[in-house]
């Protein structure tokens, strides 16, 4: 059984993204983006899409304008101007200019949104470890996460669901890793400390 490790997704907004050092690294080792003693890989941005061709999205959450370049085969015909996305993402740069390069591109409401403005507000960047990283078993990941996810959907009666009664209705190995890795994608979101709630 392979297990992978998952480098954690930071919550940004653009402007942090823009004024951030772009720091390039040597060999397999991931570039990133430094910000307030935090090393960012990975992104986890939430912004409205401005316009979009077959190689960009154009992306603005308020506090300023990012591209999203598309390098690969990833479906972005699904997505229209004026759409709130969440985006899993690693940062680049080109002459001076930070752009995204998307690994997931997902559409949701405009109160996640909101949401995350107040949510970055709150954040202590200086208490996130740099670099932090989930293992899980790869072989299990999706079955399990996609049982998490059923199991919140059921309990949630519209407040969200506290983490301890979400674990103590799972019958899932290392439950905690897999909740981790489904709060840095984005699929979940922690409304309150220790309050879970689905994205849609």
């Amino acid at each position: 059984m392979t297990d992978i490790k998952r480098q954690t997704a930071i919550k940004l907004n653009i402007k942090q993204i823009n004024n951030s050092k772009y720091v390039q690294m040597q060999g397999w080792n991931p570039n990133y983006i430094e910000y307030n003693q935090i090393k960012a890989s990975r992104i986890n941005l939430i912004a409205v899409l401005l316009n979009k061709n077959n190689t960009a999205l154009t992306l603005d959450d308020g506090s300023g304008k990012i591209e999203c370049r598309i390098f690969n085969e990833t479906k972005n015909d699904e997505y229209k101007p004026g759409d709130t996305v969440l985006i899993i993402a690693r940062p680049r740069e080109y002459n001076n200019n930070k752009y995204l390069v998307p690994e997931i591109i997902k559409k949701t409401n405009k109160k996640w949104l909101l949401y995350r403005k107040k949510e970055l507000e709150t954040i202590d960047y200086g208490s996130i470890k740099e670099q932090q990283s989930i293992e899980i078993k790869e072989e299990t990941t999706n079955n399990n996460s996609l049982t998490i996810l059923e199991k919140l959907k059921e309990l949630d009666k519209g407040e969200g669901v506290p983490i301890e009664n979400l674990l103590e209705k799972l019958n899932v190995p290392e439950a905690d890793k897999h909740i981790n890795l489904l709060l840095n994608e984005g699929e979940i979101f922690e409304i309150k400390p220790g309050i879970l709630k689905l994205l849609t």
